[in-house]
This record gives C-alpha cells, structure tokens and sequence, in this order.
C-alpha cells in the first residue's frame, strides 16, 4: 500500500469495512483538531510477524495474526466509527513521519471519544476471568462479600493470573494511552470490561485481607494498575494540561520495567503526557542516529527534569546496567531500578534559613555549559565507612517456612555489625547511649527503640510513607514473636498484618542497599555499590544524603545514590553546619 504524505497537523483514521475471508480497510487524511468521532486501539506489538494480508486502499498491506484478530472483534462493536491504529495509520518505514506523528500523539489519544484495549484472542482462561472480575465487584461495593471465596489452589486464581501476564499490560505506549484516554473499554476476543471494573478490583484484592496470597503473587502487576490509575487521576486533576515534573518522574518509574520497541520510545512513549514546559525541552527523533544513540534521548529528558526540587531525579538514577555516555545522575530508562527510591518523605537537605532563602545564592542545580555534567551545591557530611551487604536471597521466597529461615538467617548476619556499633564509642554517642548509668540491657532497648528497629526499614513504609513511630517497634516485635511460632512448628493461615507490613517495608528498604558505617559513627543504608571513601553529601532541598565518588585526578564526582542515614534525614544536621555560608559547588559527571 503507498502512503500519501501527511501535513504537519494531520493524521490518518482507518475504517473497517468489512470482515469476511480478507479484512477490508480503508485510509483517510484528516485535520488532528478538526477530525470525526473516532476510537485509538491499544494493543501489544509483540514479536509476530505480518503474516496476515489485509485490503487497505485497495492495496495488500501485511499485519500481524493479533492484530488482525482485533480488527475484527473491532468491526462488531465500532463499524460505524473510525479507528486510529499506530500500525496502520502511521507509515512505519518512514522515520520523518513517525517523528512528526508521534509528537502529536498526546492530542491524537485525548481527542479520541475513547481508548479500545484489545488484550487477543480469547482462550480457556478468559470466560472465567471476565466473568469472576464482574461479578465480584458489586458484591464488595454494595458491602457485602463475596458468598463463596475460592481457595488459593481455585483454578480460576490460575485464569485470574493468565488475564493479567497478558503482553498488553508489559507494553512502554500502554502508559500513555491509558493516562490520556476520556474512556477505556478493555476487549479480549467477545469478552469486554472497562479500565474502572479491572481497577476497582484490583483495589479489592489488595484491601481485602482474604486475598493477600492472591495479590502477593501478582503484586507487580496488580500495583502497575493502581498506579496507572493514579497517573490517570493526577492528569485529569491537572486540567488535563498534562503532568509536572513529579507525576512524570513516576511515571517514567513505571516505563523504566516495560517492553519497549524502540530505546527511545521509553522517552517519546509517555512524553504526551507531560506538560508542554517538559515536552518542548525533548526533541522527538526516530533518525537512525538517535536510534542508534537512544541515550541521548534520557540525556535530553533528563535535563529537562533534573532542576525539580528535591533532586528526584536523581533518587531514580541508580540503575542495573549503564551504557558508557551516560551521565551517572542520569537514570538509564533501559534498565530498571538498582535500588529503593522510597525516601522522598525525607527532609535531609530542606530548611527554611532566611539568609539562603533571601540571599544572592546560587540555584540548588544547574547545567554546566558545553557538558553534560550538572552542578549541585551542599555540603559533604561524612564519609563511607565499613560496609556490609546482606545475602541476595534475604526476602527472596513464597514459601513461608523458607522465607523465615532466609529471614532469620539475614537477622543473625546482622548481629556483627549490632555488636560493632553498639562497642564504637563515637557511635553510641551518635545515638544517645554514651550515659555511663545506663546498663547493657537499658542500652540494647534504647537501641532497639530509637535506632535499630527505624534503620532496619529506613523508617519508612512500603509505599513510601514515613512508618508510624507508634507503630514500628511493635511492628518489629510482632514480627519476631510471628516468625518464633513458625520455627515451633505453628504455621498460621495468613500473615498478620503487622508482621506483613514490616517484613514488606524491610524489603523495600533493602532493595539494592548495604548497611554501612562511617569513621563518625553514622550509620544507615546506602547503595549496593558504593565503595568506601565515597562521600556523604547533602545538598540543598534533597529529601535525602548523596553518595558521591571522586572521579580520579579530578574535582568531579561520580553519582552513586541516595542514601539513608541516622540523624540526617530531618535537615537538623545539614543546618548545624550553616550550609548558606558554608556550602560547596560539586561537579557530577
């Protein structure tokens, strides 16, 4: 099929025809702003072949099996509407004009009367799955609950499991099709839902205590929704003028664990729903050089957020892989999350100090001209100490039995450094416990209180919350007390809610950190992969400390990650220092 070339401000719609032996379609230009009523698809590209040929302009144009599945459920429920459908109405060998088409892409999905989802073909598992989400949701919204709720080994958890592993949910372009859409219809070859059935039950099964197992086994997954939705309801509180610079960063959270085509698609692929300040700074480019060097795409994004206050980006920097021309406070969308970035609650770097507020101070950030380094004024704190990394496999198991015993295992490994801290006089200083009339037992439990128990979860909650001081430590007791009864042979039915609250927060806190110590006596979680000698900088507005590494023969340093750190969180120690008067400039490359 030849394509006709399109003016800036147009696109193409498809109509569906007909839908007999060979799919019949045709093609139609139109005004972005001036188009009829029509539906945009979203579905998953895959990695099928176009083996399947259907008429379009009264030429063959290939596609693949799934999508031809789904232009013809389509056809049944929207013959009378036209369709956009990325595949088909944007030429796909030319580069020039994907680049102009997918710069329009945030107008195309808002202007569109609504979004259809086609997951594929249905099979064995998508009646029950369809028809069990349905039908669960007015019982619990009404109140009530359900009458019969299956085992853990009811197949239909097995259906449930096979509806949300479908590829669609995997998709980078699912995210931005979702936040942008007026309305969502969810299809699965007969079957249909809309986006706000499937949300409300994933909010069942994660409130309802009864379905714990079911949402620990699919939590990735099931979280992905509820914060889809979450991205969803912030762009439409914004007016649908698109999210800032917070909502963007989470949103490209999401991107950074989802199947792209394109490198450069985990830029272009939810920048349409950013807001037009984001959007201007990043050039969309489908060139072969760009695709070839995609991380010029994160550079160009990543400037154009680095500025947000509270270096949020750069708490999403440390990454599992990193490509040789990127800058190490530049996240690298590729490749997911080396560590937690749950300590935005935090305040290490934040004070209201009139003299900094109102005086002639540098920004807290800026770009170095004619690089791309950034420069980022604070103060360093303190240095990198001994370190110690837990065993991989700590918080890695279902099985609960085997979960304790890894569990405990991990606590035992802790003892040592227990120890280590608890003889280290700066140390005890550090945390108060330096009081000669304190006994040994008096010591531990002050420890266990104030420091050991908040330090072993960061003090913070899986969701990112700060942890209820009134609760943490009862928390950390009921967990022990939970996992002792488990080693006696009393295995419960469900974890209870505070053991399972702690135990999650511990993981999260984990994620790709150490517990280390410096040589004055802090103490806390930092990256994985920081050395000792880094440095322990606070900078102005961070939520949190900074592990920063010389670079060798240089005044340059290499961006490590943030970093938890007893008695630094609050701001209090930043501002003992005077960091209006005091503070340093440190280049980050």
């Amino acid at each position: 099929m030849e394509y006709f070339h399109l003016q800036p401000s147009e696109f193409r719609l498809l109509a569906i025809r007909s839908v007999g032996e060979t799919i019949v379609c045709s093609l139609q230009h139109f005004q972005v702003h001036n188009a009829p009523p029509y539906y945009a698809l979203s579905y998953s590209w895959g990695r099928q072949r176009n083996d399947v040929d259907i008429i379009c302009n009264g030429s063959p144009f290939g596609v693949t099996p799934h999508l031809a599945d789904g232009l013809r459920s389509l056809y049944f429920i929207l013959s009378d509407h036209y369709i956009w459908i990325d595949a088909i109405c944007i030429d796909q060998g030319n580069d020039e004009e994907r680049t102009q088409q997918v710069s329009q892409m945030g107008s195309i999905y808002m202007q569109a009367a609504g979004v259809q989802v086609w997951l594929g073909a249905s099979d064995a598992h998508a009646p029950h799955a369809f028809e069990f989400i349905s039908s669960a949701i007015p019982q619990f919204t009404m109140g009530a609950q359900l009458q019969h709720i299956p085992l853990p080994n009811d197949p239909i958890w097995h259906s449930i499991g096979k509806f949300f592993a479908r590829s669609w949910f995997e998709r980078v372009w699912v995210i931005q099709e979702i936040v942008l859409a007026n309305y969502i219809n969810v299809l699965c070859g007969n079957h249909f839902l809309s986006w706000d059935q499937i949300h409300a039950f994933v909010v069942i099964i994660q409130t309802t205590p009864a379905f714990r197992f079911l949402f620990d086994r699919f939590r990735s997954r099931f979280l992905d929704v509820i914060q889809l939705q979450a991205l969803r309801s912030g762009f439409r509180a914004s007016l649908r003028r698109g999210l800032d610079e917070r909502g963007f960063l989470f949103l490209l959270d999401l991107i950074r664990r989802r199947e792209s085509t394109e490198n450069v698609d985990r830029v272009y692929g939810g920048l349409g729903a950013a807001l037009q300040s984001i959007r201007e700074k990043v050039n969309i480019d489908y060139s072969p050089q760009r695709k070839q060097c995609f991380w010029e795409a994160y550079i160009e994004l990543g400037k154009a957020l680095v500025e947000t206050p509270g270096f949020r980006l750069l708490m999403q920097a440390p990454s599992k892989e990193r490509m040789a021309g990127l800058p190490t406070w530049c996240p690298n969308l590729s490749s997911r999350r080396s560590m937690t970035d749950n300590w935005k609650h935090f305040n290490a770097g934040v004070l209201p100090n009139p003299r900094f507020d109102q005086g002639p101070y540098p920004p807290h950030v800026s770009l170095e001209e004619q690089s791309n380094a950034i420069i980022v004024r604070g103060i360093i704190m303190d240095t990198v100490g001994l370190i110690y990394c837990p065993p991989p496999e700590a918080f890695q198991s279902d099985q609960i039995v085997t979960r304790v015993t890894k569990f405990n295992n991990f606590i035992e490994s802790l003892h040592p450094i227990f120890l280590l801290l608890y003889s280290n006089e700066t140390t005890a200083r550090s945390i108060g416990t330096s009081e000669r009339s304190l006994n040994a037992t008096e010591e531990a439990e002050r420890w266990k209180h104030k420091v050991w128990v908040k330090t072993l979860v960061a003090d913070t909650m899986k969701g990112g919350e700060p942890y209820p001081p009134d609760a943490i430590a009862n928390h950390f007791y009921e967990l022990g007390a939970h996992y002792r009864d488990i080693e006696r042979g009393t295995i419960p039915e469900y974890e209870p809610p505070n053991v399972h609250t702690y135990r999650m927060a511990m993981a999260e806190a984990w994620y790709g950190t150490s517990f280390f110590i410096t040589p004055n006596g802090q103490f806390g979680l930092g990256p994985a992969d920081m050395l000792p000698t880094d440095k322990i900088c606070v900078c102005f507005t961070a939520h949190t400390p900074f592990v920063l590494r010389r670079y060798p023969g240089t005044d340059s340093f290499d961006f490590v990650g943030p970093a938890y750190i007893h008695d630094f969180m609050d701001g209090a120690a930043f501002k003992a220092r005077d960091p209006a008067i005091s503070y340093q400039s440190f280049t980050i490359h």
